[in-house]
């Protein structure tokens, strides 16, 4: 399966080479409106999405479209979906009924397959993590920065079908991007600062897609 992945992928690379090559720059509306870059990384990344608990094999599959139709032109990556397993319960902070987000990321990571794999952990319990002076702080996502494990939630999400912008949010993290510094209303790397807004976001600023074009290279 993953060969035919590879094969897909080779020609996106040059589809996109092609579209690159083309010189054309995006109008002022579409840099404004958030449209994701175009042009093809030249790195290649294998995603696991890791479910957890009661996110369905169904939901996964999903979201696994999602990101196959917004990810890959921002990062060209092959995606699969791995079976279901349960959060491990030493993740659980009882006192509020949430899961250490932190504790997910490092049996993630336990699992991952080397440093051209990143796994996303999916689940719709509420997850946590120590930020804003507080111990246990209710949040949608984390991610290493730098590394190779995110998990993601739905828990606090205004529209379960806006989970494909918060694993782009943390997968990009994971490569290295950093919160948008523009701080951009409409750009899926905006800091949430406690506010669930995912719901106005529809992609890349240009100061973020330039940022990505230049972690990509330096890579």
């Amino acid at each position: 399966m993953r060969k035919s992945f590879v094969t897909l992928a080779v020609g996106l690379i040059i589809i996109l080479m092609s579209s690159c090559s083309s010189g054309k720059k995006p109008s002022s509306t579409e840099a404004d409106s958030g449209t994701l870059c175009t042009c093809p990384p030249e790195s290649f990344i294998h995603i696991d999405l890791q479910p957890l608990g009661d996110f369905s094999q169904k939901e996964a599959n999903q979201l696994k479209e999602e990101l196959e139709k917004h990810l890959v032109p921002i990062y060209l990556s092959e995606i699969e979906v791995l079976p279901k397993k349960d959060i491990p319960a030493s993740c659980l902070y009882k006192p509020r009924n949430r899961y250490w987000a932190g504790k997910i990321l490092g049996f993630l990571k336990q699992q991952n397959q080397g440093s051209d794999f990143v796994t996303i952990g999916l689940t719709h319990r509420d997850i946590s993590t120590s930020i804003h002076r507080q111990y246990n702080y209710g949040i949608m996502g984390l991610s290493f920065l730098p590394g190779e494990a995110c998990v993601v939630s739905t828990y606090r999400l205004k529209r379960k079908d806006d989970l494909w912008k918060v694993t782009i949010h943390e997968f990009l993290h994971s490569r290295g991007l950093p919160h948008c510094k523009k701080n951009a209303p409409k750009c899926l790397m905006q800091d949430a600062h406690g506010k669930n807004t995912f719901y106005m976001k529809n992609g890349l600023c240009q100061d973020c897609q330039n940022s990505m074009k230049s972690i990509i290279g330096n890579q």
